[in-house]
């Protein structure tokens, strides 16, 4: 296992334990979400931060859903008007639709990262996972950045309905990698959400067996997302038959260095090829998305992706959990004085 000491906890004790780092560019999302701007708030009424780099996610243009896309305008423009007033003037928003070319979300991803400074940290709470993997592999894999830290903010609560119209399973930009020697069975590793949207599309074929299905169950959770976790377990069950109980394995929820170290080892550490399925919560996404960078940096392939849906909801949470009196968001340090935290 990596014995290199990756820190990781609520946010104000992560940034004063780094005092040499005067301010920090800030990455982030603005969405009708309410935590998505919740580290800009924080961070912005200070000296921390010299500037926020922001991407507006536009719902698709070629949907036509009025069910969430009305709301969802109306909260996306409160949002950009906070977003606006919190960052006096050091904020630059980007637009880009859910749905746009992997090209044109890598170069945004390029720009955004290019008006940073060399202290970066990029909040994922809102951002969804199509974006967030490429934005941050390109920031790893440059040499621009000394210190990179990754910020999540857990919600008050999260809406009945989340997201709907899932497109068919496709690799994320940058993590199509197909199996060396002519593999044609993998393993899958499925990071256990409330939602399976269309997942079982690849479950319904010959590429995966029951015996190379694992399933990673977040834990613990909350009593409600408890319930929606093993919801999803019965439908992934239900199409891919078989599949032992010994498959479902407990994952930290949100010790992202834990749930690295525990990918990495099912994995053998990149030497059983593997296709990662993120469903979970973001602190287990990110782990999958380190996991990858680290892959590519020794030159293994791996497959990461999704069934991105088409249309999220617009009350997709709502509210800024506290705790002490203060967001409850935790900060994960990825880079630390130029070196790099997880490898495999």
């Amino acid at each position: 296992m990596n014995d290199i000491f990756r820190p990781f906890g609520p946010l104000d004790w992560i940034l004063s334990r780094l005092p040499a780092v005067a301010s920090w560019s800030l990455v982030g999302t603005v969405s009708p979400e309410d935590r998505s701007l919740s580290v800009l708030r924080e961070i912005s009424s200070g000296s921390r931060m010299s500037r926020a780099e922001f991407i507006r996610i536009e719902p698709d243009s070629r949907k036509n859903n009025p069910k969430f896309r009305v709301a969802f305008r109306q909260k996306l423009g409160l949002s950009d008007k906070i977003a606006e007033e919190l960052g006096r003037r050091r904020l630059t928003v980007r637009a880009a639709s859910i749905l746009c070319r992997e090209e044109a979300l890598v170069e945004i991803a390029r720009e955004t990262l290019a008006a940073c400074s060399e202290n970066l940290v990029i909040d994922i709470s809102a951002m969804p996972k199509r974006f967030f993997f490429p934005m941050l592999t390109l920031a790893i894999e440059s040499n621009r950045f000394n210190n990179i830290v990754v910020t999540y903010t857990t919600p008050e609560r999260y809406g009945d309905s989340l997201a709907e119209d899932p497109l068919p399973w496709n690799a994320f930009p940058m993590y199509g990698a197909t199996p060396p020697g002519g593999e044609t069975e993998v393993k899958l590793l499925i990071a256990v959400g409330y939602q399976p949207l269309k997942l079982e599309g690849i479950l319904d074929g010959i590429r995966y067996r029951a015996s190379n299905v694992e399933l990673l169950l977040p834990f613990p959770s909350v009593h409600a997302g408890f319930i929606k976790n093993w919801e999803f377990i019965l439908q992934i069950r239900r199409v891919l038959q078989g599949l032992p109980t010994s498959a479902i394995k407990r994952i930290a929820t949100t010790n992202t260095p834990l749930a690295f170290d525990r990918i990495a080892a099912m994995t053998n550490f990149g030497k059983i090829h593997s296709v990662l399925a993120p469903f979970g919560p973001k602190p287990i996404s990110l782990a999958m998305c380190l996991y990858g960078i680290a892959c590519r940096q020794k030159d293994i392939p791996v497959e990461i992706g999704y069934t991105q849906p088409q249309v999220y909801s617009d009350s997709y949470s709502s509210g800024v959990a506290m705790a002490n009196g203060k967001p409850l968001t935790n900060a994960f340090c990825v880079r630390l004085g130029g070196r790099n935290l997880y490898s495999v």
